[in-house]
Order: C-alpha cells, then structure tokens, then sequence
C-alpha cells in the first residue's frame, strides 16, 4: 500500500457554495425521512447515526473542492438507504410484539442475574487494571493489560453486555426498582470509570433509556438519549486524558476539561475520511471486502493456526491518514462512508441499505423478550462502531450478540429437553407402579 496521499482532481467543475448546499440539505432531508419511516428502535438508531456523521462530514468539507465526488458519493448514499427503507416497510412480513416471557429464568432471578453478571465484570476490570502497588493505571496501561490475556477481556465484554441486556430486561418486567438492579447499573458504571472505553458507555445508555413499552423511539426519548449519549463521551474522554490518576490535581483537572471541549466530538473524523477518499479514489486500489473476508476467514485462523484472514483495514487507513508506517499499530475509523468507499468503490453507496436491512431484521422484536434484550446493547454498540467506519468491529459486536442468543437458546432447549425426559420417566414408572400393584392385588 503506498503511503503518499495526493489530493483527488475532479474532471468537472468544482461545485460552487449553494451546490453544496442543496447536495447537504438534500441529504440530510432524505435520511431524515429514512428515520421516520424506520419501522424500530434500532433501525432509527443506525439512521441517526448516519444523519451525524452525515452533517460533520459535509460541514467539514465544505470548503475543499477537491471532495467534489465525496459529497456526491453520500449523496447517493443517502438515496439508496431511502430507498432501503422504504422497500422494508413493504415487503410482506408479519411482526408481533411478544409479551414479555422470563423463558428460562423467572423475573424475579433477573436482579439476582444481573448483579451477578455486573459484580464479574467490575472484577475483572480491577484485576486487570491495578498495577503492582495495586494503584490505578493510565488508560494505555490498563488498555494494554487488559489486550494481553484475550480470554479474560472477551469474558469481561461478555459479562458486561449481558449485565447491559439484563438491565433492559428488568425495566420491562417490573424489577427496575430493585435494589440489586441499582448495584447492577453502578458495577456497570464503575467498569467504565475503571477502563475509560467510551465504548462502553452506549450498552448502559441502552439499558436505561431504550423504549420497552414501544418498539420506537419517541423524538423526546431520543433527543434525550443523545444528551446523555455526547455528555457520557466527553466524560470518558475527560477520565481518559487525566492520565495517572495518582497524580491527579485541581489545575491538571482543569486544563484536561478545557483540551477536552477543544478537541471537540471525533476531532480526527473529517481529516481521517478525506484522507481514506483521496488515497481509493486516486489509486483505486480498492480492499474488495476485505472486512467481510476477515469476518469470515478469521474463525479458521483461531481454530487451525491458518493466516487466511486479510489484516484488518482500519490500521492500513492509519498508514494513509498519517502517511508513514503505522508502528504501534493505531487506527483510524473513516466513517461508514469511507470505509464502504475504500471497500467497494462506488459500489460502497449499496453498503448502508444493506446494514438497514440486517439491522431492522435484528430489531423488529424490541425489547419484547428476554433474547432480544440480550442482543440490543450488542447491536447498539455495534451500529455505533459501524457509523463511525469500524466496520469489522461493528459486525463482530452484532455477532457477538447472536452468539449469546444462541447459547441461551441451546442451554433452554436443552433445560426443557431435560424437564421433559424427567417428566416422562417419572409418568412411565407410576404407570409401571401401578400396574404392578393392581397384579397384586388380583
């Protein structure tokens, strides 16, 4: 991959202001009737992420005519997921909102479950972050830490999200006002205070604001929900930048909040995207779904010791952004633009619908059951990661999800299958019994 970056030319005339005003406002307009016509939660999630990214990104271009095509790439995306949209709520379909069902656990277990889950996480999070004078870490110590023994980290993420969905679930049956709940959602928060991933503010964010009782958003709601989403950001951000903790004073405090607010919300987004646009669209040396082929081929290089999955992308955009070699092996996330560009081409513009599609299939039952509680914090986080251009992180969240659903689902089949059995030998021998004493009896 080369590293040197030249700015693209365009062959036609670069756009004018009011151009590129009618090309913003148009676009804005149509994903913005996309989200009304979002038939979930978590389709109007994924669509306001796009608005978002949508409005930075053309703000931020806005004076760079060279970006001419990149402003009619989104443009055309935004027309396909329209469109998208629109097709969805037309095919034939028939969707129920199940009444909520414990299954395998009564609702009155959930607290017990979700304290559980949350105490776990909290525990790993410490033991993973204190150092040998048992003090706490800078987040690159802790991040470090926590990236070298792999089995402990997927147990805490796995622990966290499924404290995350149990959280949800007990709004749903009536149990949020158990004290164990409260301790649930404060271990939570303490493992984000702990490991300052921003990331991992969105699953608890879900759990406590994402509709139960309908299955969309009200505007209300999710104006709130965005409140509280850019608040929580630039709180983790703020514990991120402090550093030390053990060195923490009034004035360093201080000057940490003001570099914060400077910084602004993703203050790397517009220039990592510009980068990642130029770089494909003068080379055209496009990755031809390398995430997707890592999604798939990975699995097998964990299984066999095989090298079949091709490098995640997102450190190649780093060598692009920063135009040398990417040492420390950093990333660089370039919006669900740039990075279905730098897949696809301009092919990429399908790439949007198609997530809408999986994502509105994935929402439709809302927080209706115990199994689809398990899967919104994780597909949440995931469209979140999608959005921002992380797109093999944003899928192997939403699979992460599927394959807590699907192990809950095979330990009540098996449960049921076990009750069943007990049931049927217990039946076969008063049978049997009974039998035998009327022989007797005879």
């Amino acid at each position: 991959m080369t590293l040197r970056v030249e700015r693209v030319r365009s062959h036609h005339a670069p756009p004018n202001a009011d151009h590129h005003m009618v090309l913003t406002i148009t676009s804005l307009a149509l994903l913005t009737i996309a989200v009304g016509l979002s038939t979930n939660a978590l389709a109007q999630a994924f669509v306001g992420g796009m608005v978002l990214v949508t409005t930075i990104l053309l703000a931020g271009i806005w004076a760079d005519e060279s970006l001419a095509f990149v402003r009619w790439y989104i443009f055309t995306s935004c027309i396909v997921t329209l469109g998208c949209s629109a097709l969805y709520i037309s095919l034939p379909r028939r969707i129920r909102i199940i009444h909520p069902s414990p299954g395998l656990f009564p609702s009155k277990i959930v607290p017990h479950l979700a304290l559980a889950s949350s105490l776990t996480s909290v525990s790993i999070a410490i033991f993973s972050s204190l150092g040998p004078d048992l003090s706490f870490g800078t987040w690159l110590e802790t991040t470090a830490a926590l990236s070298s023994t792999p089995a402990l980290s997927l147990l805490l993420y796995v622990t966290f999200f499924v404290g995350a969905g149990l959280l949800l679930f007990s709004r749903k049956v009536g149990k949020w006002r158990n004290p164990m709940i409260f301790i649930a959602a404060a271990a939570l928060l303490a493992v984000i205070a702990i490991l300052r991933i921003k990331l991992l503010a969105v699953p608890v964010a879900i759990a406590m604001f994402f509709p139960v009782d309908t299955n969309t958003f009200s505007w209300k709601t999710l104006s709130t929900f965005a409140v509280i989403f850019v608040v929580g950001y630039f709180g983790v951000m703020f514990t991120r930048w402090l550093g030390d903790p053990s060195e923490l004073t009034l004035e360093k405090a201080a000057e940490t909040f003001q570099a914060v607010l400077s910084a602004g919300f993703e203050r790397h987004m517009v220039s990592q995207s510009s980068a990642v646009f130029n770089y494909f669209g003068e080379t055209g040396e496009f990755q031809f779904g390398a995430v997707y082929q890592r999604l798939a081929l990975y699995p097998f290089d964990v299984l066999f010791g095989t090298s079949l999955a091709p490098a995640n992308p997102m450190y190649g955009y780093h060598e692009i952004w920063s135009q040398g070699p990417n040492l420390d092996r950093n990333s660089v996330h370039p919006t669900i633009y740039g990075d279905s560009f730098a897949e696809f081409g301009w092919l990429g513009i399908f790439v949007p619908g198609a997530m809408f599609f999986v994502i509105s299939a994935l929402g439709k039952r809302g927080a209706s059951t115990l199994t689809a509680c398990l899967l919104i914090p994780t597909t949440f986080t995931g469209i979140v990661m999608l959005v921002r251009g992380s797109t093999y992180y944003g899928w192997y969240y939403i699979l992460l999800g599927c394959v807590l659903v699907t192990a809950y689902l095979i330990i009540q089949k098996g449960i049921d299958f076990a009750v069943f059995w007990t049931k049927r030998q217990r039946s076969y021998f008063a049978h049997a019994d009974g039998i035998r004493t009327n022989s007797l009896q005879e």
